[in-house]
């Protein structure tokens, strides 16, 4: 019987134990967690970077024959960048490749 009790008492304060180091364990890492962050977006002014972050400058280029490219920026009402191709499908010496379907069946496999 004092062996039982013993176990019994010997299991309770290892479960103590186990609750109090994960509750540790969960409460220090939400502290290094929050540290970490608030050193890193004020330290390494990630914060003033998502602010004012530099902007490119319109562009508008030829990429080949019959094929513009125009980067368009917009302040207002967010910072946007678009990016646009625009193609000229009325060119002769234009062509498409598409990748064919698994349905399709070659010619002459019949």
């Amino acid at each position: 019987m004092a062996t039982l009790r013993y176990c019994h008492e010997k299991n309770a304060n290892y479960i103590k134990m186990k609750v109090i180091r994960n509750k540790f364990f969960k409460l220090s890492l939400i502290l290094v967690l929050i540290y970490g962050l608030s050193h890193g977006i004020w330290h390494y002014n990630l914060w003033h970077y998502f602010l004012f972050r530099h902007q490119p400058d319109n562009l508008q280029t030829l990429l080949f024959n019959n094929i513009h490219y125009f980067r368009e920026v917009t302040q207002t009402p967010r910072r946007i960048v678009a990016h646009i191709l625009k193609i000229d499908l009325r060119d002769e010496h234009l062509t498409f490749f598409i990748t064919p379907n698994e349905k399709i069946v070659a010619v002459g496999s019949v």
